[in-house]
C-alpha cells in the first residue's frame, strides 16, 4: 500500500479547533472565538479576551 499525506496534514486541524472549541467554552460556546492560525499563545489570550468582552456585554 501506498503512504498518503493526509494524517499529517489533518492532524493539526484537530489541535487547532481543540483549541478554538475551548476558548469558545469561556463564553458558553455562545460567541464565535476571533482565533486565526497559528494559534500562538498570545493569540489564544486575545481571543479569550475577546470572548470574554463580547460575552459580558451580552449579558
Amino acid at each position: 500500500s501506498k503512504a498518503v499525506g493526509e494524517p499529517p496534514l489533518l492532524l493539526p486541524f484537530s489541535v487547532f479547533f481543540a483549541i478554538r472549541d475551548a476558548v469558545a467554552s469561556v463564553g458558553f460556546h455562545k460567541i464565535h472565538p476571533p482565533l486565526n492560525a497559528p494559534a500562538t499563545s498570545e493569540e489564544i489570550l486575545k481571543a479569550v479576551e475577546a470572548v470574554q468582552a463580547a460575552a459580558g456585554s451580552n449579558a
